[in-house]
């Protein structure tokens, strides 16, 4: 005989593992789900340009000689190219993406919690 897994177990496995948000909708959430989940792609989307026009600045500068393929330079490059955004609003997203990420991993076990006592009491 199989058991099989409860829908708070995998809601919480959804939301810690595959995608913030995504065991809302297990859970039958989707409001919050989609909410969730629209603002980690808005910050990944921020954060993925602001990386791709550093990558390209520093590219173009190896590619025409001003920085030599060490990876030492490429480092510091990094650290100082300036892009979009500053390193404090780069820092205040990654707070974010994990605020956003364990919240809702925290809400998603606390609703799954819910609902798995009501399941039981009736």
């Amino acid at each position: 005989m199989t058991k099989r897994m409860s829908p708070f177990t995998k809601a919480m496995l959804y939301s810690g593992l595959v995608f913030p948000g995504a065991g809302y909708f297990i859970l039958g959430h989707k409001i919050r789900g989609t909410l969730a989940m629209l603002l980690i792609i808005l910050i990944l989307a921020v954060v993925f340009v602001e990386a791709k026009y550093r990558a390209d600045i520093i590219s173009h500068e190896i590619l025409s000689g001003k920085i030599d393929l060490d990876l030492l330079l490429i480092r510091e490059r990094i650290k100082t190219v300036q892009g979009f955004l500053s390193p404090e609003v780069i820092a205040w997203l990654t707070y974010g993406f994990i605020g956003i990420w364990a919240g809702a991993l925290l809400d998603t076990y606390l609703l799954g919690r819910k609902k798995h006592r009501q399941n039981n009491n009736d």
